[in-house]
């Protein structure tokens, strides 16, 4: 089966969109997006997502992590999707429906886009855990721990692990990500993704879950910025706005086309 694949990165994190009018395809088997995601046998990629076309104004997406595991939201490839969007021709703001819920998209500037999703279903919270993180639920579980040394340099495996598999996630555990302060509207933070199984470059329901702990939890410090949030990640700076906390929150960042291609998919 032949596709015309696109390939987007928003703040180093890599993602490849296929367009589908039937939503996924039964035999895009696990195996197939593993090998298209693989960055010596295939195109490479954090990811995959399927963008079904509903209308001018909202799309369907399936996201699938680079081992095949399926992710209900990815903060970054959201504001992957909304750059897609643009070059064909959606109208914005534009409604993304995902697993978690619907993330609205809008273009804010040339390369600049913001993805506002809502928790009204389920008001975000954070929650101490026995692994000594406290887990927050972004749209993806993120056991978050505040650290004091230089975050962007903590690439280490052996740093994440103790905290990838807390019992209050459940059977897929969590993401892990440290941040550390730098000032009152600004952070750094990184992340371990489960499904990369590794460090990655941003993840945007990480920068979401580190904001939210800085911002809200354990320290007298702790508050929304008024301008918003500043997080710095090894991929580059986002900003996370909070006018509709605990129901929604929005992350701001950039994202862009690195180039589209056609690719023979393996049945």
């Amino acid at each position: 089966m032949r596709k015309e694949i696109s390939k987007f990165v928003a703040a180093g994190n890599d993602f490849l969109f296929l367009e589908s009018a039937a939503g996924v395809s039964s035999h895009l088997t696990t195996e197939a997006i593993v090998k298209i995601c693989d960055r010596h046998f295939g195109i490479g990629a954090d990811g995959l997502v399927i963008m079904q076309p509903l209308s001018d104004t909202a799309t369907k997406w399936y996201f699938y992590n680079n081992d095949g595991s399926k992710a209900a939201m990815c903060g970054n490839a959201a504001r992957a999707a909304a750059a897609w969007l643009e070059i064909k021709g959606a109208k914005f703001p534009h409604q993304l429906q995902t697993e978690f819920g619907n993330v609205k998209l809008e273009v804010l500037s040339a390369g600049l886009f913001s993805a506002e999703i809502s928790y009204e279903q389920r008001p975000l919270k954070a929650t101490p855990i026995s692994s000594g993180a406290v887990l927050v639920d972004t749209g993806v579980p993120h056991a978050v721990l505040e650290v004091h040394n230089d975050v962007l340099k903590m690439t280490d495996r052996n740093l994440a692990l103790p905290h990838r598999w807390p019992q209050e996630a459940g059977p897929a555990g969590a993401n892990v990500t440290f941040f550390r302060r730098l000032k009152p509207d600004a952070i750094e933070a990184i992340t371990f993704e489960r499904g990369v199984e590794d460090f990655t470059l941003s993840c945007g329901t990480g920068v979401l879950a580190a904001a939210m702990v800085s911002s809200t939890f354990g320290s007298t410090l702790a508050r929304w910025p008024e301008a918003g949030l500043s997080v710095e990640n090894p991929g580059g700076k986002l900003k996370v706005l909070a006018p509709g906390f605990p129901n929604s929150l929005v992350l701001v960042g950039p994202a862009q086309a690195v180039f589209q291609t056609s690719y023979t998919i393996a049945l």
